[in-house]
């Protein structure tokens, strides 16, 4: 009966076991999740662009990733329920970070670029971030790249383009396959052959043509929420600037540094009373001792000069009053043998 009970327990502390395990590895916000679009997700010629849209199931919701590459930029939106990706920030996203964009493997030399000369100090690309020419932009749910003529010819020869984004703080790889891509780009390269005249046609009334307007692409204006003068190393944070609740996050978080600034020199100068007080200390000490060891010094002389004395009234000085001689009477004769 022991051993059953004790193989019961040992079954029991496995299953506990395995369940805490089993729990850890379902956490979605320990692990990175890889999204594949591959080869068979087909590229569509829209206008000037070439698109290529992942989508990915999420509970009762659809997210889409819309890719879509051009003569000038290179742009992915984050979507949400939104197949044809015209909505802008359907998503929602508030805090999108781009870790890397990678073709076949290694480093856009672009986004490099931008990561060099955005206006943070970080080693990846956070939201509403400013880059030097707007070579990079990520703003309202749309990660941009403005493209070089460099960028373009690697992109021409990509075989997988990768990135790696952080949508809510986890890692997201969104790998694209580009087969297709380069066919595409061809007809995007491709001449544009003027358009033969038409026909004219006389008409007794002319009919009025209504000319759609142009698409007016938004620009989202950046603001800087900076620092008093005298915080020389805090960096300012940026944040749209018609955004009212991201105005307010970016004050707090100066604040919030400059609070950390003023602790920080509270401390350093309470560290360096301290350290006065304690020099203090030690230089009185030091006097104290100098002084204690004086007194001392005249108390054991003015001893031996009285055992010196009986010696010295016979005009004799023994070799234990050698050191005092000076204070001997004129004529007192040293006694002690020479080193």
């Amino acid at each position: 009966m022991a051993v059953a009970r004790f193989s019961a327990s040992i079954f029991l502390c496995v299953g506990l076991l395995g369940a805490s395990m089993s729990v850890q590895a379902e956490n979605p916000f320990k692990k990175t999740i890889d999204f594949d679009f591959p080869d068979n997700v087909s590229w569509v010629l829209k206008k000037d662009t070439a698109v290529k849209t992942g989508r990915v199931k999420e509970g009762s919701d659809e997210l889409f990733f819309h890719l879509s590459i051009n003569d000038k930029q290179l742009k992915l939106r984050f979507s949400k329920n939104d197949p044809s990706g015209l909505v802008i920030n359907s998503r929602s996203l508030n805090s999108l970070v781009i870790e890397d964009v990678l073709v076949n493997g290694e480093r856009l030399p672009i986004f490099q670029w931008c990561l060099n000369n955005q206006q943070a100090d970080s080693g990846k690309f956070k939201q509403d971030t400013p880059v030097e020419k707007n070579a990079c932009i990520n703003a309202e749910g749309d990660f941009i790249i403005n493209l070089d003529e460099r960028s373009r010819q690697i992109l021409k020869s990509a075989k997988t383009l990768e990135l790696v984004t952080e949508p809510y703080r986890r890692t997201e790889i969104l790998n694209f396959g580009m087969a297709g891509y380069v066919a595409i780009a061809k007809k995007l390269d491709a001449p544009v052959m003027p358009a033969k005249a038409a026909p004219v046609i006389a008409v007794e009334k002319p009919v009025p043509v209504v000319v759609p307007k142009a698409e007016v692409k938004k620009v989202v204006k950046i603001c800087q929420a900076t620092a008093p003068a005298e915080y020389t190393t805090i960096q300012s944070v940026a944040y749209p600037c018609a955004d009212a609740a991201k105005k307010a996050a970016a004050e707090a978080k100066i604040n919030q540094k400059v609070d950390a600034e003023k602790k920080k020199a509270e401390l350093a100068a309470a560290e360096a009373r301290k350290k006065q007080v304690q020099e203090k200390e030690k230089t009185g000490d030091a006097a104290a001792k100098a002084k204690a060891e004086e007194e001392w010094a005249k108390r054991q002389t003015a001893i031996w000069i009285k055992r010196c004395q009986k010696h010295w009234a016979n005009m004799v000085s023994p070799c234990y009053c050698k050191s005092y001689l000076e204070h001997a009477p004129k004529g007192v004769k040293d006694t002690c043998p020479a080193d």
